[in-house]
C-alpha cells in the first residue's frame, strides 16, 4: 500500500473551488497547482515496502538469536573439556566473536523496530493531513454557497462595483481561504519532516550494525622446525636395479640431470679417450680405488660384487673387452650342483 494519494476531487475539493475565486480578489501565497503538488509529496511512498522489510529483518533476528544461543552452549562445553594455553586462546577468540554476534543481533532488532515505526509514523502523518483537509466544507464559506459567492464576485468586479459584495469578499472569503492554504502548507511541511525523521531513524539503526566481516580466531604460530635431512649417500634397497634407483654400481647416487650434464661436458669440454691399443696385450691400467663412503645410520648396506681378477680380460680389435684364452674358466653358476657321488662321477670336468 502506498501513502494516501489525494486528488482535487476528494481531499482538495475545497481548494479547487475557492482558491481560484479568492485569488481573483486578492493574491494568495500559492496557486492551486502548487498546492496540489505540495500536498501530494508523500503519495509515492511505499509503506508496504517498509513493513515487508521489517518482517524480513524480524525473521533474520529470530535466526540470529537461535544461532547465538547454540554457539553459547557449544562454547561452554568446549571451555569445560579443553584446557591449556591453546584452549585459552581459542575460547577467548570465540567468546569475543560471540559477544559481537549478540551485539549485531540487537542492532538488527533495532533496524526491525525502526522500519516498523517508520511505516507507522509516516502512515499516521499522511492520514492526519488527509483527514484534516477533507474536513473542510467545500460547498460554502461564511454561510454562502459557491453560487452565491460567484454572484458577489460578479457584482464586486463589474462595471458598477458593489461595495457590500466587495467588502464581504475581502473580509470573509479571502482571509478564510488564505488561512486554509497556510494551514495546508504548514501541514505538508510537518509531514515532510516526519518522513525525513523516519528515514533518519532507519539510517541510524542501520549504522549501529557493524559491517566488518567476522574473521577467524588468530592461532599462535608453531615453533616446530623440521630437522635437516641426513647428509651422505643414499643406499638403494636390496635387489634394486642401479639404473632404476638413480645410483651407479658403487652405490653413489646421481640424478638424470647430473648424468645428462656430465655427458654434455664429456662430449664438448674434454677430448674423448681413444680405445686401448689391442697390441698392448694384457697391459691394463689399474682403476683407482673407490672412495669408501659412510652410509646413513640405520640404512642397509649392500655387499658389492667382486671385481674381475686382473689378467682375465683382454681387448679386441675394436677395443671391446674379451676373455683371454689362457684365463681360468669360471664355473657355470647356472648348472645344478651334483647331489651324489654317481652324479659327480658323470658330471665331467669343471
Amino acid at each position: 500500500m502506498t501513502a494516501h494519494a489525494p486528488g482535487a476531487d476528494s481531499d482538495l475539493r475545497y481548494f479547487a473551488e475557492f482558491v481560484p475565486r479568492a485569488a481573483g480578489v486578492s493574491p494568495l501565497p500559492v496557486d492551486y497547482a502548487h498546492l496540489v503538488n505540495r500536498y501530494g509529496g508523500q503519495s509515492g511512498l511505499d509503506l508496504d515496502g517498509l513493513r515487508n522489510g521489517a518482517a524480513m529483518v524480524a525473521d533474520v533476528v529470530v535466526t540470529m538469536r537461535a544461532q547465538c544461543s547454540a554457539q553459547s552452549r557449544a562454547l561452554t562445553r568446549v571451555a569445560a573439556a579443553w584446557h591449556g594455553a591453546a584452549a585459552d586462546v581459542a575460547v577467548s577468540g570465540i567468546a569475543r566473536r560471540l559477544e559481537r554476534a549478540y551485539a549485531d543481533t540487537d542492532a538488527m532488532s533495532g533496524v526491525q523496530r525502526a522500519l516498523e515505526e517508520a511505516a507507522s509514523v509516516i502512515d499516521d502523518a499522511v492520514r492526519a493531513k488527509s483527514d484534516l483537509v477533507a474536513s473542510v466544507d467545500p460547498s460554502a464559506i461564511g454561510g454562502r454557497s459557491v453560487r452565491e459567492i460567484d454572484g458577489m464576485l460578479a457584482a464586486a468586479l463589474g462595471e458598477s462595483p458593489d461595495s457590500t459584495a466587495e467588502s464581504w469578499l475581502r473580509e470573509v472569503l479571502v482571509p478564510q481561504v488564505r488561512a486554509h492554504v497556510d494551514a495546508v502548507l504548514d501541514l505538508c511541511a510537518a509531514v515532510e519532516r516526519v518522513v525525513l525523521g523516519a528515514h533518519r531513524m532507519v539510517d541510524d539503526a542501520m549504522v549501529a550494525v557493524d559491517p566488518a566481516p567476522y574473521r577467524r580466531t588468530t592461532e599462535p604460530e608453531s615453533t616446530f622446525a623440521p630437522a635437516d635431512p641426513v647428509q651422505g649417500a643414499s643406499v638403494p634397497p636390496v635387489g634394486a636395479d642401479p639404473g632404476q634407483c638413480g645410483c651407479d654400481g658403487a652405490g653413489d647416487t646421481h640424478s638424470g640431470i647430473d648424468s645428462d650434464v656430465g655427458a654434455d661436458e664429456a662430449g664438448t669440454g674434454a677430448e674423448s679417450v681413444p680405445p686401448a691399443d689391442p697390441e698392448q696385450g694384457a697391459t691394463e691400467t689399474a682403476a683407482p680405488a673407490p672412495v669408501e663412503e659412510q652410509a646413513a645410520p640405520g640404512a642397509e648396506v649392500v655387499a658389492e660384487a667382486p671385481a674381475p681378477q686382473s689378467g682375465m680380460l683382454d681387448f679386441g680389435p675394436t677395443g671391446e673387452p674379451v676373455r683371454r684364452r689362457d684365463a681360468p674358466r669360471e664355473p657355470d653358476r647356472t648348472e645344478r650342483e651334483p647331489d651324489s657321488g654317481a652324479e659327480l662321477a658323470t658330471a665331467g670336468p669343471l
